[in-house]
């Protein structure tokens, strides 16, 4: 299949190397390869609902785009580490829940340290 064309539908079954595999499967399959359109099938997939769910957890709609983005970003880069296609939503929504934890866990960092990271001495800022 060429990278640039991915026809496929959500509830498509095709025939692969394995058997009959669902669409998502097949897409998941050939991501893994390098097929950057059949990415791009998964993200329409799960865009909505993902962003959804990161909305309702930050209650911050621009925060939610983009951790979204660094979602997706980040199954991109880890397609190979999941164990089966089968487990990609759950998978999915694991990372959607630890970019959240660690954004939270970063917005409280800041908060401690202070957004200009300057530690003042004896109650004075430095100038």
């Amino acid at each position: 299949m060429d990278e640039q064309q991915c026809v496929l539908t959500v509830n498509d079954r095709v025939e692969g190397g394995r058997g009959i595999m669902t669409k998502e499967q097949q897409l998941i399959t050939l991501a893994r390869k390098g097929n950057t359109a059949a990415f791009g099938e998964l993200v329409k997939t799960y865009r909505d609902p993902i962003l959804r769910y990161i909305y309702r957890l930050t209650g911050d709609m621009e925060k939610a785009d983009d951790l979204t983005q660094d979602t997706f970003l980040k199954a991109y880069k880890n397609l190979n580490s999941i164990r089966s296609e089968a487990a990609f939503k759950p998978w999915l929504y694991r990372i959607a829940t630890r970019t959240v934890h660690s954004e939270w866990r970063r917005a409280r960092l800041e908060v401690f340290i202070g957004f200009d990271g300057v530690k003042t001495t004896g109650g004075q800022t430095p100038v």
